[in-house]
């Protein structure tokens, strides 16, 4: 573990301007106005309170704009956690997510002062957009309960049941939801429209607009409409308590995989936003001050009965469009949405719930990469990326989120290997118009040698491609590996190493190694085959090997018998 550097804001206020000031104020105050409905939509969707969702973007956007390792990058609930704490609601209860969210943070927080955070890094795209992508059909997927105003206590898991709950609720659709959603639907994708139109009404987000006006209409309408207050009573403006989430140890061995699935989706969620803001402003974030961040957001939003935090991908695009400089912007955001609730806490009651559903299922489809999965995209790919990309969608779908993640990092992982066997060759090497083999052997009369040049990484997955040479009977006096394409070696690779000196020391035999790299030498090293080998097993190059092999068998013709 080693020291972190400092978090972004502290880097950047040394060259802090006026200018910057009023850039971030207003991209705040912005994404402030946008973060407080999708925060209580998301909320709502995972199957908690939506003040749940509200104090989560306050503590996350505070959290991280003091302590996180991007320029622009705003936290809060993020709607690619919908369905995996959907689930762990609807299985162990409330008090059941908060701990897993505690769990989760601690996790991220050791990520981070380990210095992992490269190591996230390294999910592979095919893996992140097939994964993002099935989210999104099952985020949609549950709102068109609330968007059409039907009779659905809890749809069951999976692609098929929910479907199939979906087509059996039809006979209770409430026109007035449905016409509500549509509405909004066309009001948000509009607004959308326009604001690309004119880019003065991007200060208004589109899903607050929305919001405002289903509300009015709603209320004044006095449509027959479900609302956050007819649904979760009351919402208040006073501040949280904080509680330690009580931890039930009983549970701890179920709650332990939805922690590790919290922070694995956190942590790359976050680390692909973060990504994707450094290609928009040319800058450069630290993943493991990142993942420290998130680590102590996620700590401390479950003492506010808050949910896992991690950096979003809309508000964050909206913090980018809106000029913001530095992390302070962040900071802004959160304190526009705690000062929003307080200040109309009560008319968030009346916020229709079609509505909401309408700005979660928006949300999801932009979420998506739908492009990379058009056919005439996704045939200039290779197969291994387009199978993993494609069977990992529909596991999402289809089964569970976890599933999805686990099956589709072990089809990469299959394809890396079966790549880097390719790779891997050994080949004899022909001795016959060799000059310092024919010297070789014209210093001796019993004497014989073979020679294989082996190529690429030698590690467990090209350990069959020695089986020939394992199974030989009979083997020369000499053996000389020509090692110098050999790029890495691991454990299995040194024992085969090892295996095969053993048979041909067997057969009278002797192994020299040849030009090694600098990774396998102090491989083998470590491991004490070179030294098990002795002082002279070992060469630069193939024709020193030779000449060493016959002065050292002139040397011994030439010894005197005692």
């Amino acid at each position: 573990m080693t020291r972190l550097p400092l978090p972004k804001l502290f880097t950047l206020l040394p060259h802090y301007r006026a200018n910057d000031l009023w850039a971030d104020l207003t991209a705040g105050v912005t994404v402030g106005a946008l973060a407080l409905p999708l925060s209580m939509a998301f909320a709502i969707a995972s199957g908690t309170s939506p003040l749940n969702g509200v104090w989560t973007a306050v503590i996350a956007g505070v959290i991280y704009g003091l302590l996180g390792g991007s320029r622009v990058l705003v936290a809060g609930p993020a709607s690619a956690f919908i369905p995996l704490l959907f689930a762990i609601v609807s299985q162990f209860g409330p008090s059941a997510l908060l701990a897993a969210t505690w769990f989760a943070g601690l996790i991220l927080l050791l990520l981070g002062l380990f210095r992992l955070g490269n190591l996230v890094r390294l999910i592979p795209n095919s893996v992140i957009t097939g994964f993002i992508n099935g989210i999104a059909v099952i985020i949609i997927l549950t709102q068109v309960k609330d968007f059409l105003g039907l009779a659905l206590a809890v749809p069951p898991s999976g692609l098929v049941g929910k479907l199939r709950a979906l087509y059996d609720a039809l006979p209770t659709l409430q026109p007035a939801s449905a016409a509500l959603g549509f509405g909004s639907l066309a009001l948000l994708l509009g607004w959308t429209r326009l604001e690309r139109r004119i880019p003065k009404l991007k200060r208004l987000p589109a899903p607050l607009v929305t919001l405002v006006a289903g509300t009015a209409i709603v209320w004044w309408g006095e449509l027959p409409v479900a609302t956050i207050g007819s649904r979760f009573g009351a919402i208040t403006s006073s501040l949280p308590a904080f509680t330690l989430p009580v931890v039930d140890w009983t549970q701890f061995t179920q709650l332990l995989p939805a922690a590790l699935a919290i922070a694995v989706l956190g942590a790359t969620e976050s680390l692909v936003t973060a990504r994707f803001a450094d290609e928009k402003i040319d800058d450069l974030h630290n993943p493991n001050q990142e993942l420290f961040a998130q680590g102590v957001a996620n700590l401390l939003t479950p003492m506010v009965g808050g949910l896992p935090a991690t950096g979003a991908m809309g508000p964050t695009a909206t913090n980018i469009r809106c000029g913001a400089q530095t992390p302070i912007s962040g900071l802004v955001h959160a304190l526009t949405v705690l000062f929003l609730i307080v200040l109309f806490a009560p008319a968030a009651t009346h916020v229709p719930l079609p509505t909401l559903a309408t700005n979660v299922m928006v949300t999801a489809y932009n979420m998506g990469s739908w492009r990379r999965m058009h056919w005439r995209l996704l045939r200039r790919y290779p197969p291994n990326y387009r199978s993993t990309l494609l069977i990992t969608f529909l596991l999402t779908v289809l089964f569970e989120v976890t599933i999805a993640v686990e099956v589709g990092l072990l089809l990469t992982s299959f394809s890396f290997i079966h790549r880097m066997t390719r790779l891997s060759a050994i080949h004899p090497i022909d001795l016959t118009h060799h000059r310092a083999a024919q010297a070789l052997r014209d210093s001796t009369a019993d004497g014989s040698v073979e020679a294989y040049r082996f190529s690429g990484p030698l590690f467990f997955g090209v350990v069959p491609k020695f089986d020939a040479l394992l199974r030989r009977k009979t083997w020369p006096q000499w053996v000389l590996l020509d090692l110098h394409q050999m790029i890495a070696i691991d454990d299995a690779g040194i024992e085969l190493l090892e295996r095969l000196d053993r048979q041909i020391k067997r057969h009278g035999g002797s192994l020299r190694l040849v030009g090694l790299q600098a990774q396998p030498k102090r491989a083998l090293a470590r491991s004490g085959f070179l030294a098990e080998l002795g002082a002279h097993a070992e060469y630069p190059t193939l024709s020193e090997t030779l000449y060493a092999l016959r002065n050292e068998q002139e040397a011994k013709t030439a010894a005197p018998i005692q």
